[in-house]
């Protein structure tokens, strides 16, 4: 069975969920194994895969339908045919009340670089959708990769037709969500049925764990973003409405009820909760992270939230950029993908005046650190996946973010897939002259689009990076058709794009 055939299974029967929790410790699984598998309970939020190594992935789902007290055994099987006649792995796992009734196995050894695999999850009564993985290529395989990248998806404003069109996109490595993976806030839905009042507070904000545990279920509830899950394995970074809006390291806004500190951990782990992938070992808060995926690429995952500090000029922290550094420096890869939050060119509403602070224009001192280094390492094929904007850009990476200093690598930044969608009939954001204007004051893009919403696609090969960007016609009609908005190209040893 082909995978562009099982994948366009998927999105026609909805498949796609996603759940998380982690293998219960050694005494708890030797006891699991004598308990039997739950009678009730139902996979509502379908299911996911997580952080693809060349031998290993993690796979997800969660329980619905149980007590806040109810826990039971799921079991879960992997296998290389869609229809479960060659099994490699088959096991059980708790579903427990203390994680939200998420399940994430991590399966070892027995998966093989660059083959596809086949998973599901099932109850004694119930059975998950089955969701497809692909395993990384070898290190040394010379094969194109194709990453999809996605960001800010707040529930009310559109639907998720953006996911059915990443959902059907063939040959995928893996999708990345480059942050707002949910919104804070309670919001009226722009579209009937997409009203969002998981907070009953007054604010009409999430802060307690689990508020934000409701959240991750009313935004897994969309079937679009289901069938994205289930048709391709995933990696997130998060941003700043994972927590709230523009917090800044352990600093933000919360209310009374709730001191910051603990709603930013409340925050973490739910995300962390209802993420297909595994935390690292050593610190469980951490998201930073990296992934080669053969000779033509490496996946930087950076962090641009939990480690700022306004005061000491930075939005990696120390320790992240040093690491930075040290995996960009390292890389054999031809192309170095920094999946990054927050837009780093320049942008500016007058020559030299930036009209976005909490992007990377408020820290254009450690900017000029990273890009100087970069430069002064000798460091090529560098290109800067981003989110946040909630619009298409593409153009050229300095150390000053303009063009006053020679470009040492690339920016796209990706849109979103429903956030900042206008209803029908609304007007221009931006009147014709605005945007020219706009224009003339950065000449480092090379494109500019705030009419779509959307999602890219990056291929890697050994010449030359090419980006798709694409989304739907309508982002209020769930069924709208997905069509290409942009094709752009980045060759290899030349820090531009060029716009096909």
């Amino acid at each position: 069975m082909s995978s562009r055939f099982t994948r366009r299974r998927a999105v026609a029967q909805g498949v796609g969920f996603a759940l998380a929790g982690t293998l219960a410790p050694t005494a708890v699984a030797r006891q699991a194994r004598r308990r039997p598998l739950l009678r009730e309970g139902a996979f509502a939020q379908g299911v996911a895969s997580g952080l693809p190594s060349r031998r290993r992935a993690s796979v997800w789902t969660r329980v619905d339908g149980l007590g806040p007290r109810e826990g039971g055994l799921v079991r879960v099987e992997v296998a290389r045919d869609a229809a479960f006649r060659d099994v490699v792995e088959r096991r059980t796992a708790l579903a427990d009340p203390r994680r939200d009734h998420c399940v994430r196995v991590q399966v070892g050894n027995v998966l093989r670089p660059g083959e596809e695999y086949f998973y599901r999850f099932w109850t004694a009564r119930a059975e998950s959708p089955v969701g497809r993985l692909r395993i990384p290529r070898p290190a040394d395989s010379a094969e194109p990769v194709r990453i999809g990248f996605f960001s800010c998806q707040r529930y009310v404003e559109g639907t998720f037709a953006a996911h059915a069109g990443l959902a059907a996109e063939d040959d995928l490595d893996l999708v990345v969500c480059l942050g707002d993976y949910i919104y804070e806030r309670n919001g009226a839905g722009q579209v009937a049925g997409r009203d969002d009042a998981t907070s009953a507070a007054e604010d009409g904000q999430v802060a307690t764990l689990d508020e934000y545990r409701r959240k991750y279920q009313l935004y897994r509830s969309d079937p679009q973003l289901q069938a994205m899950h289930a048709a391709h394995p995933f990696l997130a970074g998060w941003d700043d409405h994972e927590v709230a809006s523009n917090y800044e390291g352990a600093a933000g806004p919360s209310p009374a009820r709730v001191p910051f500190k603990t709603r930013r951990r409340n925050g973490y782990v739910a995300f962390l909760e209802h993420m297909p992938f595994l935390p690292e070992r050593s610190d469980r808060f951490r998201t930073y992270r990296a992934l080669p995926l053969g000779r033509r690429a490496e996946l930087i995952v950076l962090d641009t939230r939990q480690y700022r500090d306004r005061a000491a000029g930075t939005m990696l922290g120390e320790a992240q950029r040093k690491w930075l550094f040290a995996r960009l420096a390292a890389s054999t890869a031809t192309w170095k993908i920094i999946a990054n939050q927050t837009m780093c060119m320049a942008n500016d509403i007058a020559p030299g005046r930036s009209g976005d602070l909490d992007g990377w224009d408020g820290f254009a001192d450690e900017r000029r650190l990273m890009f100087d280094e970069i430069r002064a390492r000798g460091i090529r094929d560098v290109a800067f996946a981003t989110g946040d904007e909630h619009e298409f850009y593409a153009g050229t990476l300095s150390p000053s973010g303009r063009t006053d200093t020679p470009a040492v690598a690339t920016e796209v930044v990706t849109g979103a897939i429903s956030s900042g969608a206008k209803p029908p009939g609304s007007e221009r954001q931006q009147s014709a002259l605005e945007a020219t204007a706009q224009r003339l004051a950065n000449p480092q893009w090379a494109l500019a689009d705030g009419e779509h919403n959307g999602y890219g696609v990056f291929e890697a090969r050994p010449d030359e990076l090419t980006v798709t960007l694409r989304g739907p016609r309508e982002v209020q009609d769930a069924a709208s058709p997905t069509v290409t908005i942009n094709s752009l190209r980045v060759a290899s040893g030349v820090p531009g794009v060029e716009i096909s």
